[in-house]
């Protein structure tokens, strides 16, 4: 008891040696004291936070050490030779005519603003730079009109996107002279349109002189999309290891010009008019996928230049001519080549799949279409369908030609259609066309409705060229107006309307039966076309001998069925009731029936011990 007491009373003095030592020092500290003072008055509070807030200030840029409250304010004060880096998203209200280069981190947004006649270099660098420049409410036909070059480089993202519903805005850029668009280095330009349907505009509009008007490389994305026109005035656009698309426009994607793509994914799809418009195309080792637009997917006009599509590329052109049937799917104004390797797919169009033409067309020009595709190519041309166009388009649904046409021997055209002729294959003037045999693996589809909604195909195997002429077109089924006039594969020159089809087959039957009736081996049935020759031969079988043919054993087929009948007589043994090999010899019944019984015995024997 004593220990505990004395425990207690020496804590107690423990406690209140410290506490006294802690108010000497409060009561020592003058610094202390000031702060317990200030606190208390209310007045010298206030002057002290407004004296703090007076130094916070937010800084959206900066130039060398100089910092900017303002984008606005940066872009003032910057000289040639300078960058500006962003520290945070910002707003921009006026671009002055410098050379400006952004880099840093941040979004620059530029609203309700029109620039025109911008003269110097605007650059975007780094991957966390972006710039969204929309147009609002401004009324007028531009966003930015430059004689300068755009460049977004180093991951950077540009943005131009307008809406023409309420506003007079139609144009996004308008490229003067020299100006260029450089896209590089896991970069990203657009140009977005909204509403544009039935307005008078376009995403970029060109009038410049230079080697390169539209440059995109390194794993860099240019798209345009939504706009009235995508891109005119025959730009020259160069586009390596990238993507490139035109999609949606409300007008054509595109307008001539030089387009070159090297290992790149291109893209013009569900464009009202005109998909890929060029005057000469060059694609090395890249896709592209000209689908669905309302007029041509790929339109290379008149030109004095060629286009070449190299081995490793690839071209899909399909489901075109939505709105408008007259170009062609695939149109050939100009010497066109295809080597060896390459694919080239034309399927499913509402016109001519290949038009090739040495006439003049809107603005394209004296035409003079050559298209030459090499041996190793794979062509497929099907289900394309000239039902609709003008009447002197309404030939040749699979390829419709008045210049020279070379074609791989295994090209892949059957199942296309034409209101007037033609199905496959049209060609007239001064053209020409070489091409190889129909595949043994063709077989006709059914057909294409036509005007009328009747289906005119069948679905039988294809086994050559047929006459398709206007006044005799090819039908192997109709017993009047039969026509089936076989073309063979070649060189030819001048007027040729050919499709893949097949002759009119006729049946054979023969047959090997007795004098009473019985069949002595299987009815043997062959189809052939009409007018090829036949031969049936005589069998032997043991104890009979022919005595008389039903039927010519040697001749040509026709149209209808041939009945070649052997008839034979029992020579030997008695009754001649007995077809030979029936599959039982009755001299053998006796051995079959003892070997089985014993079978039996020894099987009860076997069952009557295992159960006793």
């Amino acid at each position: 008891m004593k220990k505990v007491l004395l425990s207690i009373v020496a804590s107690t003095l423990l406690f209140n040696t410290i506490s006294a030592e802690e108010v000497e020092v409060l009561e020592n500290n003058e610094e202390a004291t000031t702060i317990v003072e200030d606190i208390n008055n209310d007045e010298s509070t206030n002057e002290t936070v407004l004296a703090s807030n007076e130094d916070v200030k937010t800084y959206v840029a900066q130039i060398g050490d100089t910092k900017y409250e303002t984008l606005d304010e940066a872009v003032k004060n910057v000289q040639d030779g300078e960058e500006i880096i962003l520290l945070d998203n910002c707003n921009l209200t006026a671009l002055l005519d410098k050379n400006l280069t952004f880099t840093g981190n941040g979004t620059i947004t530029i609203n309700n603003y029109t620039l025109n006649g911008y003269k110097k270099d605007l650059t975007l660098k780094g991957k966390n730079v972006k710039l969204h420049w929309t147009n609002g409410e401004k009324e007028n036909w531009l966003m930015l009109a430059t004689s300068g070059s755009i460049k977004v480089l180093d991951g950077a993202k540009m943005i131009m996107e307008f809406n023409s519903a309420n506003t007079a805005t139609r144009t996004a850029l308008y490229l003067i002279g020299k100006s260029s668009i450089i896209v590089d280095n896991n970069s990203t330009f657009k140009i977005l349109g909204h509403e544009t349907k039935g307005k008078v505009g376009q995403g970029i509009q060109l009038d410049s002189n230079t080697d390169v008007n539209i440059k995109v490389t390194n794993k860099s994305t240019f798209i345009i999309d939504g706009t009235n026109r995508g891109y005119v005035k025959n730009p020259t656009i160069y586009v390596e290891n990238s993507n490139f698309k035109v999609i949606n426009c409300t007008n054509n994607a595109s307008n001539g010009g030089k387009f070159t793509a090297i290992n790149s994914d291109i893209l013009f799809e569900n464009n009202a008019v005109l998909g890929l418009s060029v005057n000469e195309l060059t694609v090395k080792n890249s896709t592209m996928n000209l689908n669905n637009n309302g007029y041509s997917g790929l339109f290379i006009s008149s030109s004095s230049n060629s286009s070449l599509i190299d081995g490793k590329s690839k071209i899909y052109i399909n489901g075109n001519n939505k709105s408008y049937y007259r170009y062609g799917a695939f149109w050939v104004g100009s010497t066109v080549k295809f080597e060896k390797g390459s694919i080239l797919e034309v399927n499913n169009n509402n016109a001519n799949g290949i038009r090739v033409s040495t006439n003049k067309i809107g603005y394209s020009g004296n035409a003079n279409g050559e298209l030459i595709i090499e041996e190793g190519v794979n062509v497929s041309i099907q289900n394309n369908n000239a039902l609709y166009s003008i009447d002197e388009d309404n030939f040749g649904g699979g390829i419709n030609s008045t210049g020279k046409v070379i074609l791989p021997k295994d090209a892949k055209i059957y199942n296309n259609h034409a209101a007037n002729g033609g199905d496959d294959i049209y060609v007239s003037g001064k053209g020409s066309i070489d091409f190889g045999k129909t595949g043994t693996d063709w077989t006709l589809n059914g057909g294409k409705k036509d005007k009328t909604g009747e289906t005119k195909d069948c679905t039988d195997k294809i086994d050559g060229w047929y006459d398709d002429s206007k006044d005799s077109r090819w039908n192997a089924h109709d017993k009047e107006n039969k026509h089936v006039d076989e073309i063979p594969a070649n060189a030819y020159e001048g007027t040729l309307s050919l499709k893949a089809a097949h002759g009119i087959y006729g049946k054979l039957i023969v047959r090997y039966v007795d004098t009473k009736g019985n069949v002595l081996s299987k009815e043997l049935t062959y189809f052939e076309k009409v007018d090829t020759e036949y031969t049936t031969i005589e069998k032997e079988f043991e104890d009979y001998s022919l005595v008389k043919v039903d039927g010519e054993t040697k001749g040509k087929y026709i149209d209808g069925t041939i009945t070649v009948t052997y008839i034979y007589e029992f020579t030997s043994g008695t009754g001649g009731n007995d077809v030979p090999e029936t599959g039982i010899n009755t001299s053998n019944a006796l051995e079959i029936i003892t070997v089985f019984s014993l079978i039996t015995l020894v099987t009860t024997i076997i069952l009557r011990k295992r159960f006793n």
